[in-house]
This record gives C-alpha cells, sequence and structure tokens, in this order.
C-alpha cells in the first residue's frame, strides 16, 4: 500500500507500508479521511442507490434519476438567480 502525503513537508511522500494498520497509524492528528461509497444501514449516496436500485427495478432506478437530476437543476436555477445581481453590477 502507498499513501501520499503532499500536504506535510516534514513527511515522505511516498512510503510503502506492510498493513493498512500500519498507514492508518502513520496518518496525522487532524487529517481528514474521505470515503465513497455506502456504510450498510446508516449511508447511502445517490448513485449508488440508482445502481441497487437498477438489481431490482428498472421503473426505480429511473425514478430515482429523475429525482437527482431535478434536484440539481433546482440547486442550480437557484444558485443562478441568488448571484445574477451580484454578477450583473460587475459587467
Amino acid at each position: 500500500m502507498v499513501a501520499r502525503f503532499p500536504f506535510q513537508a516534514q513527511m515522505t511522500k511516498n512510503k510503502i507500508y506492510a498493513s493498512f494498520d500500519d498507514a492508518v497509524v502513520d496518518i496525522p492528528n487532524g487529517a481528514t479521511i474521505m470515503f465513497a461509497g455506502n456504510l450498510m444501514g446508516k449511508t447511502q449516496t445517490m448513485p449508488l442507490a440508482i445502481m441497487t436500485a437498477m438489481e431490482s427495478s428498472l421503473d426505480s432506478a429511473l425514478a430515482l434519476s429523475v429525482l437527482l437530476l431535478a434536484g440539481s437543476v433546482t440547486i442550480l436555477i437557484g444558485l443562478g438567480l441568488a448571484t445574477r445581481p451580484k454578477w450583473q453590477n460587475r459587467l
């Protein structure tokens, strides 16, 4: 396993660890670890929910896809309307 820490100059940039445990121990305090995926019974991202729904029902996967698209468009329109006055004054 190779870990890269470009944010800390005092650390070696590339290390090879014998195990995952060794790699986790070397993470400095205050660092944030991000992951993509589901924690069973706790979290589920929308793209993974769509993929899971495709296994059982195409209709529910399409409904989730439309819901995700509608939410994204709504947010983009809202942000566009909210920032329009600021940008119009700069032009």
